[in-house]
């Protein structure tokens, strides 16, 4: 029941509420939790913590403010909650983790009431110095908290009255150890007041009028009811397996006859407090599941033989039908000029794995909420990959001064000079010695690949991160290539860096009536044609430290293990190249097509192809599986 507790609370709230979602029914659920995992207590260490982060005035985490910003309770929380959620969700998709002091500022412009209360408190939270005792930092606390507008704009509820007056117990707490702690930081007294509100339990005092009490078996012996339900009465629960005292022998603990010591103890408590719990009521119901998954459950031997109940619930009145009305959802609005019609070919590769993922993501901006930046992110660690190779083939603009360079024994030192670059554009956030480590690990990596490269036929650097845009009726679509390169014959050959450990098998993606992963089979049917280039081949380059190597389809021996040719796939029956690519600009254009037309079915066409969706609970397929 502790564990479950605020379910059982928010259920409760809800079956007991009135029509316009006021509670009606007075009911307690009588179990302690920590103080810091009630949000209102949450909310108020949220905010001491982003005070404290941001005093020194060299900004503040995202993940800090995104937590105070979320819990609320503060001024304008209530007029201004969509403006508060929509601030962290925009940190997470754009993969921020840090926040300026200039950007914050500019950011509670948007939030009067909120920018007017955060300078006050920090004001507060500034005066008289960084460090100080307890009982002064409880003294600044409680005024910046009254600053900021603690707690809100709500209106307290009995529960919420009796947080506020454990918080002001957590805190006199807290500044009862300024003999023992000394003088602390800013963050130091917020860790500490956090360390005393997880080590307080609070429990809100029973309503009076509260006419459902919910209970664990201990808070319910010596009550008294007018009928009591005993929930989950199975035989691992009463009587529960033993649980000996590993340090004591266990002769000793079956004399001594300790609790939790042998089955008999066991057995004998479970008959007392199942006796005791049958006179708190007149009226007693006893259940227990069938099932928890796959595991069979059986009745505990205390209600083995207790006849089985006719109980059922009332029946209702049934309602008169209603008319019903049959709508096809499969079609949306067409694509409007001029509409949120732009972005990358991630468009094209949703609506090839399920067109109502497409039409949510980017028609409607739907998608999962994306969890807070990390340092050290694969994200980061490609784009620095990316920038790398950028700047390696900047230097070298072919294949012959690739071999000119490793024949002078030049290519350590010119890889050394790029990782560095890199790293000091894209590693900004690093740690030196992890930063090091990076540059360490990139330059293993980008040699070994070069070796590759160095091996293949003769080409010359003619594009590298270079945009392209494609437009199909209201689709305007932009995407950038990591690098084409020029063969001696003219025709073009496009590689495409994966910096993932995940082995690429583009042939399957790519042979499909629906193909994903299409970036490359894009250029090569679709921007090749509109620019009048030859394409030769298609490379997905893996660049990982696991492993080095190349995938891909193309017309002729490029000289790179893994790169297939095309008269050979087995995946394209025996196509040329030139119908190869034909039966790609078909299939693409007819997922543009479908994607302006407003073609929406919630149809998976692979159940794999859904791995990775950020709109699941929107679509609400396989549901059957254990992890939907």
């Amino acid at each position: 029941l502790e564990a479950e507790s605020p379910f059982a609370r928010r259920v409760l709230s809800q079956a007991l509420a009135g029509r316009g979602g006021e509670p009606v029914h007075a009911f307690n659920v009588a179990v302690g939790r920590p103080l810091n995992e009630w949000p209102m207590a949450r909310a108020a260490l949220a905010w001491l913590r982003a005070l404290a982060e941001c005093a020194a005035g060299k900004g503040c985490g995202v993940d800090v403010l995104g937590a105070a910003l979320l819990a609320g309770h503060c001024a304008g929380d209530v007029r201004d909650r969509a403006r508060l959620a929509s601030i962290d969700a925009r940190w997470r998709r754009q993969a921020r983790m840090h926040v300026s002091p200039q950007e914050w500022r500019k950011l509670l412009g948007d939030l009067p009431a909120l920018a007017q209360a955060w300078n006050q408190a920090l004001e507060i939270w500034t005066q008289g110095g960084r460090q100080a005792t307890c009982d002064v930092w409880m003294l600044r606390m409680k005024a910046a908290l009254t600053a900021l507008g603690f707690p809100g704009e709500g209106v307290l509820d009995s529960v919420g009255y009796q947080v506020m007056g454990a918080l002001g117990d957590a805190l006199g707490s807290f500044s009862a150890l300024a003999p023992a702690a000394g003088r602390l930081g800013g963050l130091a007294a917020v860790n500490l007041l956090e360390s005393v509100a997880r080590s307080a339990s609070f429990q809100p005092q029973r309503d009076p009028l509260a006419r459902l009490d919910v209970l664990g078996l201990l808070e319910a012996e010596g009550g008294y009811w007018d009928g009591v339900w005993i929930l989950g009465l199975t035989d691992d629960v009463l009587p529960a397996a033993p649980k000996p005292n590993p340090l004591l022998p266990l002769a000793v603990l079956r004399q001594a006859q300790a609790p939790r010591a042998t089955p008999e103890r066991e057995r004998e408590w479970a008959e007392g407090m199942y006796a005791a719990l049958c006179r708190c009521a007149p009226d007693i119901i006893v259940s227990h599941a069938h099932m928890d998954g796959e595991r069979e459950l059986r009745p505990s031997p205390l209600i083995a033989a207790a006849p089985p109940t006719d109980w059922a619930p009332p029946a209702m009145t049934p309602a008169a039908a209603l008319p019903q009305e049959s709508l096809d959802d499969a079609q949306g609005p067409p694509l409007a000029v001029g509409n949120r019609g732009g972005g990358g070919l991630d468009v094209l590769d949703t609506q090839a794995r399920n067109p109502l993922w497409a039409f949510v993501r980017h028609r409607l901006g739907g998608r999962e909420l994306a969890p807070y930046a990390d340092a050290a992110t694969v994200n980061v660690r490609g784009q620095f990959l990316h920038k790398a190779l950028e700047l390696l083939w900047g230097m070298m603009p072919d294949q012959d001064a690739l071999h000119d360079v490793m024949a002078a024994g030049r290519l350590p030192a010119l890889l050394e000079q790029a990782v560095a670059q890199a790293a000091d554009e894209e590693l900004q956030d690093y740690a030196p010695a992890l930063k090091a480590l990076e540059c360490q690990r990139a330059q293993a990596v980008l040699a070994s690949w070069l070796d590759m490269e160095a091996q293949r036929l003769p080409f010359a650097v003619a594009q590298v991160e270079k945009n392209h845009q494609w437009q199909r009726g209201a689709l305007n679509l932009k995407l950038r290539l990591d690098r084409i390169d020029s063969l001696a014959d003219g025709r073009n050959v496009i590689v495409d860096y994966k910096t993932g450990v995940a082995a690429a098998k583009p042939e399957p993606d790519w042979s499909r009536s629906r193909p994903v992963n299409v970036q490359l089979p894009f250029y090569a049917s679709v921007l090749a044609d509109a620019a009048g280039g030859e394409v030769a081949g298609l490379v997905l380059a893996q660049v990982h430290a696991r492993q080095v190597a190349a995938q891909g389809l193309a017309d002729e021996d490029l000289g790179m293990p893994g790169v297939t040719l095309a008269s050979e796939s087995k995946y394209f029956d025996g196509l040329s190249w030139a119908q190869i690519r034909e039966r790609w600009r078909v299939a693409i254009e007819a997922l543009a097509d479908e994607y302006v037309a407003g073609y929406a079915a919630n149809v998976a066409y692979r159940r794999d192809d859904l791995k990775y969706c950020d709109a699941l609970p929107f679509l609400r397929l396989h549901l059957d599986d254990e992890d939907a």
